[in-house]
């Protein structure tokens, strides 16, 4: 390896200058219920979502065409293959303290790896108490270290909750993208996801924890994803916290398009905290829309955490020029172009907002997609930031790249200066000539503030090596150590069979879960994706600790941790692909001619039970219905999905 350097209120506020424009809007979200974790019994686990149309060569969205940009780069530009040398290495690595995994309780095989998302979409956080919770595609796990224990016990053989039953009685349409946050200045948690993908059934969905323990109640509130009723919907959710807010920001898509031609705006949520923690009937709001520099909006940016925790009341926000903005753009983007955005007071105090252009000492741009074994590949978005965290008058920031002297895919790391005056902007390459990186995330690690500090994690696949994820550790003067494998795969990712047949592709990423231990900040917990022995994905779990800086001692940092029994890398790995008769886990695929509004029911043969397994809204195409099965008694049913006007699905079931 190598371093390489809902309810509306009526103000309206409209404001704009010579460069740059915005408007805010005052509004509320409602609360919809108080979620008691404790209370849920989990017997089915019933859910549908929906699976992509082929990205390429046939697919006839934006992302077909950046993959076909991609592939010919990739035929210009071979990837160069070398073994690194860490002689230039000048900070050590950090060291692992423990690891482990998310299990269910298999009834005859024991502890049971959790299957991940397509994409995962990982988030993570950990409490000052030793409460940690975490979220893929679509479930939210929570494990107590100090009783070494999960936190749900919804069911005897599950340790999850569903993003449904999080959302109470509130119908949820193939919800995705989790995001989760502590506030160690209020020892509580910050859960939200998105629900929906078209303007009349996009939503937010935002819980505040009651205290620090996961499985006590959560005030939950639904923030509308059509919030300018201009036909589009919400997607790509980024958060942070200050003293006071939330902000959080949020892709605006049009309808029926994808995610480059369909895009329409980045909004602002800036939210009152303290309601949604004291369980207020609504959250107040500012919505921060037509965001615009030289006449050109702001895309995709996101929210830069406090890296020591909460600080305010000024938020600072990051975005550049990683993604293809045309239709039909099928150039691989390269820029050196950053914009720094900030909201400078909070809500009732008149906030505005500046964007600043910074020029970098070198490029960024979209990479090449990622190899796996066999001929498959993981498809590695762009070079948007997918990470940062603010300390001290400077900014940190990662995101995906391709290095120019290896050719294959790699992480930048960023480091913006002097904020507040005259920002300078510095970046770095992290990559290997033997390994694919991408989806990177960052945490501080400093004590002292002019410590700066930071673990920077990422995923890393090849043709000969299953993917895992790595980290680095930066020291805050300008040294990296070489990167750290933390988890190796068990074998390649091989879960999408797409609309064409085309099994080689698959989604990596998006997300990579990394949050300080504020409690003791040179120690960091990550929460990365690899390669599971069935050809699923899964996330792995790991707390690192950084190396011993003479400049930045923890002497007098309590800096115990609570030793986990149950980290076997393949404790067991019970394989949940379709099996009927069933044992555990059923899934089947079915396709459907409109978006509607489904009913499924699970009927005994002889009539002495019919279940009610799920009701709720499905997209056109082809969809995937899954349920676990250990309560259900022996013997043969029939599985019907329907439609108001067709049955998707009617087929025999049988329960050994």
């Amino acid at each position: 390896m190598k371093i390489l350097l809902v309810s509306f209120c009526a103000i309206v506020i409209s404001l704009s200058g010579v460069a740059q424009d915005f408007r805010i809007t005052e509004k509320k979200a409602a609360k919809i219920h108080t979620f008691y974790p404790r209370q849920v019994s989990n017997f089915y686990e019933a859910g549908i979502q929906p699976i992509p149309e082929s990205p390429y060569p046939n697919g006839k969205d934006y992302r077909s065409y950046l993959m076909e940009a991609k592939a010919k780069f990739a035929q210009q530009h071979p990837p160069r293959y070398f073994e690194t040398s860490a002689g230039a290495s000048r900070a050590d690595q950090p060291q692992v303290i423990q690891d482990f995994g998310t299990y269910w309780r298999h009834p005859l095989d024991g502890p049971t790896l959790h299957d991940g998302g397509g994409p995962n979409d990982n988030s993570l956080a950990f409490s000052n108490d030793a409460y940690l919770i975490t979220s893929w595609n679509s479930l939210i796990y929570a494990h107590d270290l100090q009783a070494d224990t999960p936190c749900f016990n919804s069911h005897p053989y599950l340790t999850t909750l569903s993003f449904q039953q999080f959302a109470g009685n509130l119908t949820t349409s193939n919800p995705f993208d989790p995001k989760i946050l502590y506030d160690p200045e209020e020892n509580k948690f910050v859960l939200l996801f998105l629900s929906g993908r078209g303007p009349n059934d996009s939503k937010t969905i935002i819980g505040f924890s009651t205290t620090s323990n996961p499985a006590d109640p959560w005030n939950v509130y639904e923030i509308g994803g059509n919030p300018l009723n201009n036909n589009t919907w919400t997607d790509y959710p980024q958060v942070a916290l200050t003293t006071n807010e939330l902000f959080y920001t949020v892709n605006l898509l049009k309808s029926g398009q994808g995610w480059i031609e369909g895009f329409d705006r980045t909004i602002i949520w800036q939210i009152d905290k303290h309601s949604g923690f004291d369980g207020d009937d609504s959250l107040k709001l500012n919505l921060w829309d037509s965001i615009y520099y030289e006449n050109k909006p702001v895309r995709y940016f996101r929210p830069i955490k406090t890296g020591a925790g909460p600080a305010g009341p000024n938020m600072y926000f990051l975005s550049n020029r990683g993604v293809p903005v045309e239709w039909n753009d099928t150039k691989v983007v390269e820029s050196d172009t950053v914009f720094l955005i900030e909201v400078d007071n909070e809500r009732g105090k008149s906030p505005n907002l500046t964007v600043k252009p910074l020029k970098a000492n070198q490029t960024y741009q979209t990479p090449t997609n990622a190899t796996q074994a066999e001929g498959h590949i993981f498809f590695t978005n762009d070079s948007r930031i997918l990470g940062g965290f603010y300390n001290n008058n400077q900014i940190q920031f990662v995101g995906n790249t391709m290095d120019k002297s290896t050719n294959r895919p790699a992480v930048y790391h960023g480091v913006i200066k002097n904020v507040s005056t005259t920002p300078t902007l510095t970046l770095r390459n992290i990559s290997s000539g033997t390994l694919d990186y991408g989806f990177a995330n960052i945490a501080y690690t400093g004590i002292k503030t002019t410590n700066q500090s930071s673990v920077i994690g990422f995923n890393h696949t090849s043709a000969t090596a299953y993917a895992g994820f790595s980290c680095v550790y930066y020291d805050g003067a300008g040294n990296y150590s070489t990167p750290k494998m933390l988890v190796e795969g068990d074998s390649l990712v091989d879960m999408n069979g797409w609309s064409n047949g085309d099994r080689t592709y698959e989604r990596w990423g998006d997300y990579f879960g990394i949050q300080r231990n504020f409690r003791s900040p040179k120690q960091v917990w990550l929460n990365g994706y690899f390669g599971k022995s069935n050809r699923r994905s899964s996330a792995w779990i790991v707390q690192v600790k950084v190396p011993y800086d003479e400049n930045d001692p923890d002497n007098g940092v309590d800096t115990s941790y609570f030793p986990l029994s149950l980290k076997e890398h393949e404790t067991k790995t019970f394989s949940m692909v379709y099996p009927n008769p069933s044992d555990g886990a059923f899934k089947v695929r079915f396709n459907s001619s409109s978006d509607q509004f489904v009913s499924v029911k699970l009927t005994a043969i002889n009539g002495t039970e019919s279940i009610q397994l799920l009701e709720g809204d499905i997209k056109s195409g082809t969809n995937e219905l899954s349920f676990q099965t250990f309560d259900l008694a022996k013997g043969i049913y029939v599985l019907e999905v329907a439609g108001p006007n067709e049955v998707l699905v009617n087929k025999k079931v049988v329960i050994e």
